[in-house]
């Protein structure tokens, strides 16, 4: 009954869920874009258009721009409905169980109906299911690395702390979310759900304000651009032509045809799309990507903040290193050939295995072995010794059967020893492991070349040299020793006394051995990695300094030493500093803030609850979908599921080539519009010439353009793409060489169009609707035929890329028979519709000739870019 009333009170012991949007807001929310707001205005007006003259026409073209609008939405929410299924594929959507004493019985309950107030039974495998105050403890280990990030586990006990100390270092305190390795105890539940450490880091999440993508701030600032142009030259049509007495009906209509063909009425779709894409390759590279506009800031990160245990490292302990009084193993093993001659040594020399038995009998771990498969459980360190001794053919199990187990001292913080007693036919052997100046003070003899010689000051000198060489080196030491005695007397009371040393060995959370790789290709490609670990400083320099992300112990600072930091030295000096050992949440949040101060677009990535907060402040999360945490998972805005660092490196050439294809589709699509303002501008309004109508510009931008815009959206990428700079997250779209690019090509197509105008009007003496179908085919062609130019704002058109896209060669055959077609029909209505008429040959041979123009104009530019930028090389 208590129980059922506290439960009452303070809730279930889960966290709060995230409200999840309905199809209907997702589809609103795709309608949050500047692009897509003058869209609707300009479909407003073509309405009121045909409702003033009564002109179905006008009913045509806001029906096509509705349907990009829609199109664009409904894609969108495709998106985001299937990322939201591939989120809930990767979360355990089982209900845990828990074992709890209550009324003096043990009893199984759902995890979440546990209360403040009950005991827990915990065990090697469990998971902590709430914060609990530690009661009662034998050999009780914790892996907390899911909330400080420390891989090593944490010992535990009932003992009372007294003060104020990190979370780490609660050595009375078993935390919601953490794992039970290594032996058993009982704790009192003291906070259970949102109160909890790990729920107040969830809460803590709710309250970070998600951020927008470096892409959809620029698209967002070159929408308002776009939209102020396009009302400014607007108005501008429609008073002109009230004032020079046009009635207003005509000058609206007008005014209409210059919004439509100003605004790129494919491009919010195109970018959609091409993102889209972009999600599906990135996708077959194991990485989830949950929000479209995501997808491209990966490409222009500049900061990649990276967790270390289990992003950077592999989350397991590995046995790094050994050493023996061998002679022959010390030579071996120093040249590196360890795999290769630690089996013949095994057979040859007494004194290393003599150490692997040590090893695996002086050990708790358990090996199951399935098929061809084999796996182990237990403590990391005794995993990491038993894994060890199956890579060099020393099988536990088999071991075990001959030397069989009769008694034990089991570890305790006070001795810092564990040892078990095995005996073997008439003879028993202790095994002892532990720290190494406890094994010491403990051993009289030492086993040198395989026979036991009296321990002397010179020999204990050179094992505490190589004890703090492997220290120096970031390495968890553990010593090992051996005695042996008569069956009859097997007791446990001296068996730890007057010793045989055996030898050290070495271990560590090692980096993934396709990091070393993915930090060197961040490097050449102007992206700087930070490692951010709850690990103490030496362990996490060493780690950094392996992987070569510092190169100076200066470069590494602890959270207490953060804290000391003001906000504004911080932001002055992040900059510099590479590695943050020993940090807690609030840290890395603080971290990404003031990167972000200075500029940077930065990325976060991790697994464990602690990194969710800052994954979300951070410009673009990317979590682990294997061992990340649920609210990880939610926080982040791609999911790695191989849990694989290096995919993040696939993930930002992807990113990159996206972002190229994005601006290569922005350049073709306003490229083309801003060609039709400077046309129809000149033309209709101040030579006052019959031109292009609404509905020939929709047919071309949105049927002909759009194709091939798509086809530049899946160019491939370029050579040097992970080689140059990250491109910077402010500023426009149009900033340096894509604006100069952009305006070059407009003005180009657009002088040529209008001596074509000149040509048919003046030289051919041609009509309106002639001179406009000219006119439209060096549009037509012009356009297209520059969606090769920019496959590369660099590289010539005639290089071996130039037909490398078969999606482009065959859009640009379907687009130049689409826009060509309504030449073709001999329908004098529907001519009159388009307003075009049928043309002599010597029209198209003149017309597509000026087309053709728009090549040598743009090789001729490239020619004097690419001069100019060997020119910056050579200063």
């Amino acid at each position: 009954m208590e129980a059922k009333n506290r439960l009452e009170k303070n809730g279930k012991n889960r966290f709060k869920q995230a409200k999840k949007k309905n199809f209907f807001v997702k589809f609103i929310s795709q309608f949050k874009n500047f692009l897509i707001a003058i869209l609707l205005v300009s479909a407003l007006v073509s309405v009121v258009v045909a409702i003033i003259d009564n002109d179905y026409t006008e009913y045509i073209n806001a029906g096509i721009i509705l349907f990009v609008i829609i199109l664009n939405a409904c894609i969108g929410v495709f998106q985001e409905s299937k990322a939201d299924k591939s989120m809930q594929k990767l979360k355990n959507i089982t209900e845990p169980e828990t074992t709890v004493l209550r009324n003096g019985k043990r009893v199984r309950i759902k995890t979440e109906e546990i209360v403040v107030g009950d005991i827990v039974m915990l065990e090697a495998g469990d998971s902590v299911p709430a914060d609990l105050r530690i009661i009662e403890s034998n050999s009780l280990k914790i892996v907390e690395s899911a909330l400080t990030g420390e891989s090593i586990a944490v010992e535990k006990d009932s003992k009372i702390i007294k003060g104020e100390v990190a979370l780490g270092d609660q050595c009375n305190m078993a935390f919601m979310g953490t794992t039970v390795v290594y032996g058993r105890g009982q704790g009192v539940v003291v906070r259970t759900g949102m109160q909890t450490e790990i729920g107040k880091i969830a809460d803590l999440l709710h309250q970070t304000k998600a951020e927008k993508t470096p892409l959809t701030k620029k698209v967002d600032k070159t929408s308002t651009y776009i939209g102020v142009a396009v009302f400014a030259v607007a108005l501008f049509i429609l008073v002109y032509g009230v004032l020079v007495g046009d009635d207003l009906s005509t000058s609206l209509i007008l005014a209409v045809a210059i919004a439509v063909c100003a605004v790129p009425e494919g491009l919010p779709a195109c970018i959609t799309i091409v993102m889209s894409m972009g999600v599906n390759e990135m996708s077959k590279k194991k990485a989830i990507v949950k929000n479209l506009s995501s997808v491209e800031t990966l490409g222009s990160t500049q900061v990649i903040c990276s967790d270390k245990t289990g992003t950077l490292t592999l989350n397991k302990m590995v046995v790094k290193d050994l050493f023996t009084f061998d002679s022959k193993f010390e030579e071996s093993f120093s040249q590196g050939n360890e795999k290769e001659n630690i089996r013949t040594l095994l057979i040859e020399r007494k004194n290393i295995l003599e150490l692997m038995k040590c090893m695996i009998l002086c050990n708790d771990s358990q090996v199951k072995i399935e098929g061809e498969k084999t796996y182990t459980f237990g403590d990391p360190t005794e995993v990491a010794l038993t894994e060890y001794g199956l890579k060099q053919g020393v099988i536990k199990e088999e071991y075990e059967k001959v030397f069989e187990r009769i008694n034990e001292i089991p570890f305790d913080s006070n001795r810092k020893l564990m040892t078990t007693i095995n005996s073997v036919g008439d003879k028993s052997y202790s095994y002892t492991k532990g720290a190494v100046d406890n094994l010491l003070a403990k051993c009289s003899k030492v086993f040198i070349d395989g026979k036991v010689l009296k321990i002397t000051e010179e020999l204990k000198r050179k094992i505490l040299e190589k004890n703090a060489e492997f220290g120096g080196r970031a390495l968890r030491v553990l010593g090992f020793a051996f005695k042996p005695f008569n069956k009859d007397k097997c007791g446990v009371v001296d068996c730890e006394e007057d010793m045989v040393f055996l030898g050290l060995v070495g271990m560590i959370d090692p980096p993934r051995e396709e990091v070393y790789d993915a930090i060197k290709t961040c490097k050449s490609a102007g992206i700087r990695a930070i490692m951010i670990t709850g690990d103490h400083k030496a362990t996490a320099y060493a780690i950094a300094k392996d992987l070569e992300i510092a190169t100076d112990e200066k470069e590494v600072i602890t959270g207490k030493e953060l804290d000391e930091l003001s906000e504004e030295d911080f932001n002055r000096l992040v900059n510099f500093y590479s590695v943050y050992a020993r940090v807690n949440p609030e840290h890395k949040v603080r971290i990404v803030e003031a990167l972000k101060s200075q500029g940077n677009i930065v990325a976060m990535t991790g697994d464990g609850v602690n990194d969710a907060p800052s994954i979300k402040r951070a410009d673009i999360g990317v979590g682990m979908g294997v061992t990340g945490t649920d609210v990880t998972k939610d926080a982040a805005d791609i999911i790695l599921t191989d849990d694989n660092f290096a995919t993040i490196v696939g993930a930002v050439k992807e990113g990159r080539r996206i972002y190229d294809n994005i601006l290569k589709v922005i350049q073709f699509l306003m490229g083309t519009s801003l060609a039709e303002l400077f046309i129809l501008t000149v033309i209709t309004t101040f030579l006052r010439e019959s031109f292009f109508t609404p509905i020939l510009i929709l047919w071309f931008n949105l049927i002909s353009d759009s194709l091939v815009a798509l086809a530049l959206g899946v160019e491939p990428a370029e050579k040097d793409i992970m080689s140059r700079k990250p491109t910077k997250g402010s500023g426009s779209l149009f900033k340096g060489r894509v604006g100069l690019n952009l305006l070059y090509a407009s003005v180009c197509v657009s002088c040529f169009v209008f001596s074509v105008f000149c040509v048919g009007k003046f030289a051919l003496g041609l009509d309106p609707a002639q001179v406009t179908t000219m006119c439209y085919i060096t549009l037509v062609i012009g356009e297209l035929l520059h969606a090769f130019n920019l496959k590369s704002d660099k590289y010539s058109i005639f290089n071996k890329r130039l037909f490398k896209n078969k999606w482009l060669n065959i859009s640009f055959i379907i687009s130049v028979f689409l826009s060509i077609i309504i030449l073709l029909i001999p329908i004098p209505s529907f001519q009159v519709w388009f307003g075009i008429a049928n043309i002599s040959p010597i029209a198209w041979i003149i017309s597509i000739a000026f087309a053709g123009l728009i090549v040598p104009f743009m090789e001729i530019q490239k020619l004097i870019l690419r001069k100019i930028d060997r020119k910056k090389k050579i200063t």
